[in-house]
């Protein structure tokens, strides 16, 4: 599974944008793990990817966005990566019985 994770800001910018694409990506990829992780309690990641005030978005641990990204784009890169090999494919959602 891959999993997504949202660092916040530092200084409260694009909380609506983290909240709105997070959800997005929630709804259009069930599957996907989606974190949304406060930059004041994440400190140590901000430092790890020599950030000062974030936001940022990671796929499987690793820095590909500083900045919140569209939704689209955020999709288009979890696909190519699944398709280069970087990050888990997308496990299918589970079938609904009724």
């Amino acid at each position: 599974m891959t999993d997504v994770t949202f660092v916040t800001s530092l200084q409260g910018r694009q909380a609506e944008r983290v909240k709105e694409v997070s959800t997005g990506l929630k709804e259009r990829r069930p599957q996907i793990k989606v974190d949304v992780l406060e930059a004041e309690q994440q400190k140590d990641i901000l430092a790890k990817f020599k950030l000062k005030y974030g936001p940022c978005v990671m796929i499987d641990g690793s820095l590909q966005f500083v900045g919140i990204p569209s939704l689209r784009q955020l999709v288009e890169k979890i696909d190519l990566l699944a398709k280069a090999g970087e990050a888990k494919p997308p496990e299918p959602a589970p079938a609904q019985t009724k």
